[in-house]
């Protein structure tokens, strides 16, 4: 491929955490990949909110379609419109972000008539297409005398403009893959669009490290600037008692006051700009790093001190930086206090062999950060994919499905499944959803996700009748059973079947019950991916009746029909694959498991951005206990235990419900130590898991699996649940999650509120999300179920 890293170049040119990536960056492709990369960088002052603009606009209308990939971390790069753009992201502008002045309004009180056409496209969605009127209308109020003014900068509307353009760039439908170099930076809010998939890649430095070697000095490499809190390491050096020196590497704006800080303690050392090989060595010869910024995006800092054999001395706040160093291990996080620091490097002077001791865990843990992993990540394997980006074996080029029902927007559990199985499939090959809709619907063509196409097609008013009488002689909804056998009613669904398979490698009727349809036009390969055993879910539903006994001979020839016509059977389970097997004959060569799953949208909060998130939302520091549930028996059984049962009992925690089943308590009073938040956006319910402390499950009945656990477990949220809402998931009751039965329920939870802080908890929850990650995410789902298609069907 031909792959374009695009990039601001600061003005005033400085070398900093980002140059370190693209330089980095270009340099391993180069060594480790065949791929043609050029690093294409433009100049992007930002001294005002003019240049600002200015930089936005220019990379707006940046060409790049002579290259295949565009891979662009910082704004305003990612305002290049390309068909193939990956985001791995650094920051944002952060002073119109994370670090907004707070005493700064977020709202814009009063809009000045020239503004009149620039408040109705900020109004609007964020679109690429109303980008140059947005341009045009902040040039042309340029020309304004009260221009300074109103687009403060930092202030509201300079941040409301910079957040549209940001917005109109990052959308799902316009970005292929979203990364980001570190959790800290993928849990910031603001930062990438509402629940899609972010994934943290943590890169090395392009600095070439040298062999440790014994030295006795405290060694810091940084821009001098206020936010990398140089003045802590000074004044903490300054309490330390004995010879200890800070050598100071870097220069920047904040380089006087240090200066001053530091006085006349000749320990205190300010190297300059020093060359790489320098720096080096000065890592080399250090006894540890100190490293002491706020809220750090990353910290490439870290890295290169842990790469060169030494401990990191940080603070608990520090951001990126926390994610690289094992407190005790491989350096030490300290209050964000001189005093704190300066103890622990009193500490250090006075037996500096417990740094030494550190040298071959720091140099185990800078290893695993290496460019060949980090390319390797970050083109997702490409190694395995041919220049198109499809896998080798197999090369499906369009995937065509077959659906009873409509996708989008999803909200029921089909919907659910269809749309994040074969959204992620649609990474590598173009998919197209041929789905069928009430009469009273339009017909519709959208991509609902990058690569997944959604054909929406209307029934035919005969077919809607027919339907209508047949549910009302049976009792239930038995939609799917009549398009089974009566698909010719709406020819127009045959019609886009037939043209959308023209070009397609592969059909899968998703549900057996448009297979005819699928045989009807398309004689290709096809997979059954069955989302239960309809066959068994439609006895229990229709019942014994001469009728529905007639719909069930129906439902099960042309369930064995697809089944034996089939390349490959994705069953939900292994019960599933076993009912199968006794009830048709499946052969267990030609068929394997695609589970239901979650959508695990972005990385947990840090502890830091979570203390700061509930300090925005006003939430106290009173625990908050979170149950989530649809209008289902088990989940109102268990709802109803939370209300009447544990929250009078535990007067000291917050116990918040989520989901339809808060229609139980619509009309009734609830203990004031209650909330209830009802059917919320998949955005919002993240944002609650974000900053809840704690899951429950008291679910004691009920068929299938509680896939809300996998999202509290992704969410790092400690879980209570009873024996059997932990059923059917990946989850070890002594590793992963607390189990009681209703009798011991509530004295469980007692005990997990009071250890919340405690390391064994947080141990038991980080290992809990690696589960859901592994097992339960919609993403290792649709890959897992895609390399069966490749690997084991005769495409």
């Amino acid at each position: 491929m031909k792959i374009a890293i695009v990039a601001p170049s600061g003005v005033p040119y400085a070398v900093g955490g980002a140059e370190k990536l693209w330089w980095g960056m270009l340099n391993a492709f180069r060594r480790f990949s065949d791929h043609e990369v050029e690093l294409i960088k433009l100049p992007a002052p930002e001294r005002n909110f003019a240049e600002v603009i200015a930089s936005y606009r220019q990379f707006s209308e940046l060409n790049l379609d002579h290259f295949d990939r565009v891979i662009s971390t910082k704004y305003p790069a990612w305002m290049v419109r390309h068909d193939n753009h990956h985001v791995y992201l650094q920051h944002t502008l952060r002073g119109l972000y994370d670090t907004y002045p707070e005493h700064l309004s977020k709202d814009i009180q009063d809009w000045p008539e020239p503004l009149a056409r620039l408040r109705e496209l900020l109004g609007e969605p964020p679109s690429p297409d109303l980008r140059a009127a947005v341009f045009d209308e902040i040039e042309q109020a340029q020309c304004h005398g009260d221009w300074q003014h109103w687009f403060a900068f930092p202030g509201p509307l300079s941040r409301a403009v910079i957040h549209w353009l940001d917005r109109s760039a990052l959308q799902p439908g316009l970005i292929n893959k979203f990364m980001a170099i570190s959790h800290n930076v993928a849990g910031r809010e603001g930062y990438f669009p509402a629940y899609v998939p972010v994934q943290v890649i943590h890169h090395p430095s392009d600095l070439v490290a040298v062999n440790p070697q014994s030295g006795d000095y405290l060694f810091t490499a940084s821009r001098l600037d206020s936010p990398k809190r140089i003045d802590l390491l000074i004044r903490a050096v300054r309490q330390v008692e004995g010879d200890m020196q800070l050598r100071i590497a870097g220069a920047g704006p904040d380089e006087d006051r240090l200066r001053q800080i530091a006085g006349d303690d000749e320990r205190i050392q300010f190297l300059g700009r020093i060359t790489d090989d320098e720096i080096a060595r000065q890592y080399a010869g250090a006894l540890a790093v100190g490293f002491v910024p706020a809220d750090e995006d990353y910290g490439l800092i870290t890295l290169e001190a842990l790469q060169a054999g030494k401990p990191v001395i940080s603070c608990t706040d520090s951001g990126g930086v926390e994610e690289l160093i094992a407190d005790g291990e491989t350096g030490w996080l300290c209050a964000p206090e001189p005093a704190d620091l300066a103890q622990r490097l009193q500490w250090l002077y006075s037996d500096p062999d417990q740094a030494r001791q550190m040298e071959r865990a720091c140099l185990e843990r800078g290893r695993q950060v290496n460019w060949r992993d980090t390319l390797n990540r970050l083109l997702d394997g490409h190694n395995a994919l041919d220049n198109d980006g499809y896998l080798q074996r197999g090369k499906p080029k369009k995937i065509v499905v077959a659906v009873s029902f409509p996708i989008h927007p999803a909200r029921s559990g089909g919907q659910n499944r269809v749309y994040h199985l074969y959204r992620h499939i649609a990474y590598f090959t173009p998919v197209t959803l041929v789905t069928l809709c009430s009469h009273s619907m339009a017909r519709t063509e959208v991509e609902i996700a990058p690569g997944l196409t959604e054909i929406r097609i209307p029934k035919s008013a005969t077919h809607e009748r027919a339907e209508a009488a047949l549910e009302r002689e049976l009792g239930v909804s038995v939609g799917d059973l009549y398009a089974m056998a009566h698909i010719e009613q709406t020819p127009e669904y045959l019609e886009a079947l037939k043209a959308a398979c023209l070009d397609a490698d592969l059909a899968i009727a998703s549900h057996c019950y448009l297979y005819p349809a699928i045989r009807a036009v398309y004689r290709g390969p096809v997979i059954y991916e069955a989302h239960n055993v309809e066959l068994d879910m439609k006895t229990a539903l229709l019942g014994q009746s001469e009728l529905a006994t007639h719909w069930l001979e129906q439902a099960r020839t042309v369930e064995q029909a697809c089944i034996d016509d089939s390349v490959w059977l994705a069953a939900c389970s292994a019960g599933d694959l076993q009912r199968f097997e006794a009830l048709y004959g499946v052969r267990p060569e030609k068929c394997g498991e695609a589970p239901n799953g979650v959508n695990i949208c972005t990385e947990p909060l840090s502890p830091h951005n979570k203390r700061r998130l509930r300090r925005r939302l006003s939430l106290g520091e009173r625990p908050i206990a979170l149950f989530m549930g649809s209008w289902h028996g088990p989940n109102i059984a268990a709802a109803r235990y939370i209300v009447d049962t544990l929250a009078p009992a535990l007067p000291g925690l917050n116990f918040w419900l989520i989901g339809t089943v808060c229609r139980e308590f619509q009309s009734a009073a609830t203990p004031v130590n209650t909330r209830l938040w009802g059917e919320i956006s998949e955005a919002d319910k993240w944002q609650l898991l974000q900053v809840a402390d704690l899951a429950l499950n008291p679910v004691d009945s009920g068929g299938g699996s509680n896939l809300k656990m996998a999202e509290y477990a992704a969410a790092l949220l400690p879980i209570v649940s009873t024996p059997h809402g932990a059923r059917g998931l990946a989850f070890n009751p002594q590793k992963h999650l607390l189990l009681a039965d209703l009798d011991y329920f509530e004295k469980k939870l007692h005990e997990l509120v009071n250890q919340l802080d405690s390391a064994a908890l947080e141990h038991m929850s980080a290992e809990a999300r690696a589960v859901s990650v592994d097992r339960h995410d919609w993403r290792g789902i649709a890959r897992g179920f895609y390399r069966d298609i490749v690997t084991l069907c005769a495409i």
